[in-house]
């Protein structure tokens, strides 16, 4: 066992060739007096201490890290080093952080075959959604497909309730309940402030003459944008359109500004958020106007590409489930006096899918 030495006016320590503050080290002590064992919530206040923690000894050997604090009374703490450098921040600049593969598409991507069809219960359909956006699910009969949701995490209710019924209807409360064509959009993200982002569109019934289920890759249409049109992609990024949803049924009045194309600060594309019918009376500066106009039009003739829109007509029992923020959806006309499309729609909140994913990840590992 090593006993480096350490400068009592030392505010940190190197570590298997990473430094790590003595403050940032106290406080994350995983000892039981200072994180509940069950909950891993800390119970250790660092702010109502002199935030100057210091040494008494320090021990290292082949797998742990014992730091003995010189406090009333001495406290240890015991630092796994395979967790020390998991955690490790020293060169955060020359280590960007690890983000889940993200393969853009176009519609030829399936020419020769479609997308595979999951069962609901295998983890598997996880990695090809974050990857792709969505997946297609097989195997899943209506009576079960609440169950499924749940499995996953709460269910994100709409006005609807938990689940909508996606068919035509001689009293509409939205397109989606006609037979009209719909040209890929997504689901209240351009109206809402806080919009589901996981969606699960199921298939009770599709012999109608038409109803087939259009897919575009958002973000590969974006990415598109940005290098044909770099002025109008700025434009689209940074211009809050106004979108709005009037319910009568239920008496409501949506409304929201928002920028179509959503950057994180790095000007990575987050969300594209796209609904042509709910986007009216644009108030903005004069001369704004007509490039503005331009720039929507270009994206939304980008969208509409056929090459970009992949087709797929869901058969009862299947599921196709996407990232509402990244993937659009739309649907061919139909007539509802021609066979019955019966499909219905529900949402998960996304951060619940992203938490089990990563319980299921971790639980088994001592780096949480």
């Amino acid at each position: 066992m090593a006993s480096p030495h350490v400068r009592p006016a030392a505010e940190s320590i190197e570590i298997d060739g990473s430094r790590f503050h003595l403050i940032w080290l106290r406080d994350n002590c995983r000892c039981n007096f200072c994180q509940d064992s069950g909950t891993m919530q800390k119970l250790f206040d660092i702010t109502a201490t002199d935030l100057q923690p210091r040494v008494r000894n320090l021990c290292i050997d082949q797998d742990s890290v014992c730091i003995t604090w010189d406090e009333a009374p001495l406290h240890e703490s015991v630092y796994g080093r395979k967790w020390l450098q998991a955690h490790a921040y020293d060169k955060l600049s020359e280590m960007p952080e690890e983000q889940p593969p993200v393969e853009l598409w176009h519609a030829s991507r399936w020419t020769a075959s479609p997308p595979p069809a999951y069962l609901p219960d295998s983890s598997t359909w996880h990695n090809y959604l974050n990857r792709l956006g969505f997946a297609l699910l097989r195997d899943l009969p209506p009576e079960s497909f609440l169950n499924f949701l749940r499995s996953i995490g709460p269910i994100q209710p709409t006005e609807f309730g938990d689940v909508a019924p996606l068919r035509a209807s001689l009293n509409a409360n939205d397109l989606g309940e006609t037979g009209c064509h719909l040209d890929p959009h997504t689901d209240y993200s351009v109206y809402m402030h806080f919009p589901p982002v996981l969606s699960f569109l199921h298939c009770i019934r599709n012999d109608s003459d038409g109803g087939v289920s259009i897919l575009v890759d958002g973000f590969a249409a974006a990415e598109h944008f940005r290098r044909e049109d770099p002025a109008g992609f700025d434009l689209l990024a940074c211009t809050r359109l106004p979108f709005h949803q009037l319910y009568g049924r239920w008496r409501y009045h949506h409304k929201r500004l928002r920028p179509m194309i959503e950057l994180d600060e790095d000007g990575s594309i987050l969300g594209v958020h796209v609904g042509h019918p709910h986007t009216r009376n644009w108030r903005f500066p004069f001369d704004t106007m007509a490039p503005l106009y331009m720039a929507y039009s270009r994206f939304i003739r980008i969208l509409n590409d056929a090459s970009r829109q992949f087709y797929y007509r869901l058969q009862p029992n299947e599921c196709l489930v996407f990232l509402n923020q990244r993937v659009l959806h739309g649907r061919t006309a139909f007539s509802p006096d021609a066979g019955e499309r019966h499909l219905q729609v529900a949402y998960v909140n996304w951060s619940y899918f992203a938490a089990r994913r990563r319980f299921e990840d971790q639980r088994s590992s001592e780096l949480v």
